[in-house]
């Protein structure tokens, strides 16, 4: 499920600011557009079984017992690229800029 999705004013090269969070487990929340590339953070909470997928494979995996958020790591991810939640992510946060490859 996808919870936000937003974007600034477009600038001479149409990069804009993208912001993406994942509510669900399992979903894909957020895929890098035909001709551009990613550049930014992400940030996915540490519950009983946080993932995160990158094209279906956990990048970020973490088993615990606590509730919080791990640092953000940074990443680029090129064109085509899914993010999803896996696990029981209850949260997990894309942000950066979305520019012309």
């Amino acid at each position: 499920m996808l919870q936000a999705l937003s974007s600034s004013a477009s600038t001479a090269n149409s990069a804009k600011t993208i912001v993406a969070e994942a509510t669900a487990t399992n979903t894909p929340f957020y895929t890098v557009p035909s001709g551009k590339v990613f550049k930014g953070h992400v940030i996915v909470s540490a519950n009983t079984s946080a993932q995160l997928k990158i094209n279906s494979t956990s990048v970020i995996n973490y088993s615990g017992s606590t509730n919080y958020f791990q640092e953000a790591m940074p990443l680029t991810l090129t064109a085509g690229t899914v993010c999803s939640s896996g696990g029981y992510t209850s949260a997990g946060v894309l942000v950066g800029i979305e520019e012309d490859a």
